[in-house]
């Protein structure tokens, strides 16, 4: 099961021109036909965002921080007990969980930079891609596929319109599973 990143933009948009901006913020926007979706989105182009084989660890949707820290809680409990049991004392299992964590941090730290610099990707190129003439929006999915991306029954939750703005990156790092978010330019732009 993996997380993949699909895009929707009105049929009337045509990608060829956008090829070079596509190209250049990494995406791929390669055409995808699942006739579980296509009745929800008519009218829409359904679309493979990145082409990366799997986005798991993607920025989108993911509030890393607090996710990174809860997970980290959970299996050092889970520690503490098990060297509890084998007769550890509680000095040694500070120490080693002191360890544990600085390590950890390092790690979080350096997710935390990649996930910065992915979302400043996403930001930037949603921003240009709705400038451009005739991209009036731009709709992205997040869905935990455990089938094909063209056989999966996905049904979309709600669909939520956002207005571009600079809230832009809270907005990407908050968005669910299953929800359709469409993009539009912010008032005035």
């Amino acid at each position: 099961m993996c997380i993949f990143i699909t895009a929707v933009v009105p049929a009337e948009v045509d990608l060829k021109k956008s090829q070079a901006l596509l190209q250049e913020h990494g995406m791929r926007f390669k055409s995808l036909e699942n006739p579980h979706l296509q009745g929800q989105i008519e009218g829409a182009q359904y679309l493979c965002a990145t082409g990366a084989i799997c986005e798991c660890s993607t920025v989108l949707g993911s509030n890393t921080e607090g996710r990174a820290r809860e997970d980290r809680k959970q299996e050092f409990q889970h520690e503490i007990e098990k060297l509890r049991r084998k007769g550890w004392s509680q000095q040694k299992i500070e120490r080693s969980l002191a360890d544990k964590t600085n390590a950890a941090n390092r790690d979080i730290d350096s997710a935390k930079a990649k996930h910065e610099a992915e979302l400043t990707n996403w930001c930037n190129f949603i921003h240009a891609f709705l400038a451009q003439p005739g991209t009036p929006t731009l709709g992205l999915l997040l869905h935990m596929y455990s089938g094909g991306l063209a056989t999966e029954r996905i049904r979309i939750k709600r669909f939520e319109k956002l207005r571009v703005s600079g809230k832009l990156p809270s907005m990407l790092t908050a968005m669910e599973n299953d929800v359709l978010y469409t993009f539009t330019k912010a008032k005035g732009a």
